[in-house]
């Protein structure tokens, strides 16, 4: 007769992807503080359940080139630059030509 043995989630193993598939829990008999194979990763955009979360942290949309404020609004290098731009304006910067 086989039996499925069951083991409390107190450690890493309770929040990893492959809590359900993990020899090396099954092995041990008991969760890890410390796993190569721990994968926690979380689709953005989702809550972990698969579903859309209507809370999730959207990037601001850059500023358009005509509002640039600070240095870039006089940058050679501000029509191919992929720095962040803040709405406040960049006011330091190593690339400003």
């Amino acid at each position: 007769m086989n039996s499925v043995t069951r083991i409390e989630s107190n450690g890493l193993c309770r929040t990893c992807n492959n809590e359900s598939i993990c020899v090396y829990r099954l092995k041990r008999g008991y969760d890890a503080l410390y796993c190569d194979m721990f994968d926690d990763y979380v689709k953005p955009g989702s809550n972990g359940n698969g579903h859309h979360d209507s809370d999730a942290v959207v990037a601001a949309e850059p500023a358009q080139l005509s509002e640039l404020k600070g240095l870039c609004a006089n940058c050679d290098h501000k029509d191919r630059c992929t720095l962040p731009k803040p709405e406040g304006g960049v006011w330091h910067c190593e690339e400003y030509c």
